[in-house]
């Protein structure tokens, strides 16, 4: 299974994607790292950004916007790196992961793992 993480901190920088391959052979699980990519934010993002953190006052219009522009600019260097496109999501088949909160669930051959 082919896995990105996806990560960006307090810096408000840049957001740092790591790729790697995941096999399971009995009951070994196996991690093949194949690089990362980082892709910068964008000058009016990361203002947007660093604006609306604490103590400054914000709105929820303001939250769920940011939350939009970031969530497209995570997918940036996702969609964009030919070794991620090259397994399974080329494939049509779904991401096999998502994330929830503070946790992140795997899907991984039709069961859920937390």
């Amino acid at each position: 299974m082919r896995v990105v993480g996806l990560m960006s901190g307090t810096s408000v920088d840049a957001i740092d994607a790591a790729i790697a391959d995941i096999t399971l052979e009995g009951e070994t699980v196996s991690l093949h790292p194949l690089g990362s990519v980082r892709a910068l934010y964008d000058d009016d993002l990361r203002e947007e950004i660093l604006a609306a953190l604490p103590p400054a006052p914000t709105t929820m219009q303001a939250v769920c916007r940011l939350d939009t522009r970031i969530g497209q600019a995570f997918g940036l260097p996702v969609a964009s790196n030919p070794r991620i496109l090259a397994g399974s999501l080329s494939a049509g088949r779904p991401p096999p992961h998502r994330v929830g909160g503070p946790r992140i669930w795997a899907c991984c051959q039709g069961a859920m793992v937390k």
